[in-house]
């Protein structure tokens, strides 16, 4: 419930579709095959971006696999020069690594690196001739929707466990409530106790269900600790839920504690604001709760 909440909360700040990196890959070069003296490959950000460098006084050939294959020249550097840095590349048309498959549900929630295509290149150095050997790698830390779904564990989770035991106590407590007639009936009808439980008993039992879930909302409104440690907190006001959020209560204990009135004054506004959603919220449960009430009352007479 607490994961829901923020998720659709955070969906209305800014789309999922809309923090997906259009590239969340790396490339992870494995090596040359043979070794070339004097050249380096290495992979780059990107599912098929390389970094070259080339000082074998030679000039280095890339094939891709066109039909013919098509050659990709770099220059030998002069000797007389001074090494040159290293050139980024970024390969596109016909190589192995250039269309990659879609990044799933599943390895964004994992959130570990995931290999998603082994390939290799053609290539020459002068008159010897090597196979470059890489893979194209999901990286999580360059995808903003992989660490929002962190963020959102973490955070939902640390609220949930608060969540879970009032919501416990309500529906118990709800489902006390209704008349044991109702259930009796049911089970005169020849109902199984499951159909008893879930069609009679819960329907019976829903506003003071609604309650009980009205109620964590309010007592996780404003937990401080658990979004410490989970969510961090931001100084800057940041609308990316990608990154780590600020949050009332974690504006009321920052701002309270510093020396400056102004940041004290955002704290007694946050606090207010907060006691004003809570107090709506608990009205809202109360609503809700005398349906429970009118039911169990006529139960009773």
């Amino acid at each position: 419930m607490a994961f829901a909440f923020l998720l659709a909360t955070c969906g209305l700040l800014l789309p999922l579709d809309a923090l997906a990196d259009d590239q969340p890959f790396t490339t992870v070069i494995d090596g040359t095959v043979p070794k070339i003296n004097g050249l380096t490959i290495q992979g780059g950000n990107g599912g098929c971006d390389l970094v070259l460098q080339n000082q074998t006084n030679q000039d280095v050939v890339l094939f891709d696999l066109s039909k013919p294959p098509k050659p990709f020249h770099f220059s030998a550097q002069p000797k007389s020069a001074s090494p040159r840095p290293p050139i980024p590349v970024h390969l596109t048309g016909a190589w192995p690594c250039a269309s990659l498959p879609a990044v799933t549900e599943d390895q964004r929630w994992n959130h570990l690196q995931v290999t998603v295509e082994t390939w290799s290149i053609s290539g020459t150095a002068g008159a010897v001739s090597f196979k470059v050997n890489g893979r194209s790698v999901y990286d999580p830390g360059l995808d903003p929707t992989a660490d929002l779904l962190i963020y959102l564990r973490f955070g939902a989770g640390a609220l949930a466990v608060l969540m879970l035991p009032v919501v416990m106590r309500t529906t118990e407590g709800a489902l006390l409530l209704v008349p044991a007639g109702l259930r009796e009936a049911g089970l005169a009808l020849g109902l199984p106790r499951w159909r008893v439980a879930l069609q009679l008993m819960l329907r019976a039992a829903a506003p003071g269900v609604v309650t009980g879930a009205l109620l964590a909302v309010a007592r996780a409104a404003g937990e401080t600790a658990p979004l410490l440690f989970t969510s961090f907190g931001n100084r800057r006001l940041v609308f990316n839920p990608a990154e780590p959020m600020q949050a009332l209560p974690l504006t009321v204990f920052h701002n309270a504690l510093t020396p400056y009135k102004d940041l004290e004054d955002q704290a007694w506004g946050a606090a207010l604001l907060l006691v004003v959603l809570v107090l709506i919220v608990n009205l809202a449960s109360r609503f809700a709760l005398r349906r429970q009430l009118a039911l169990a009352g006529r139960g009773t007479s």
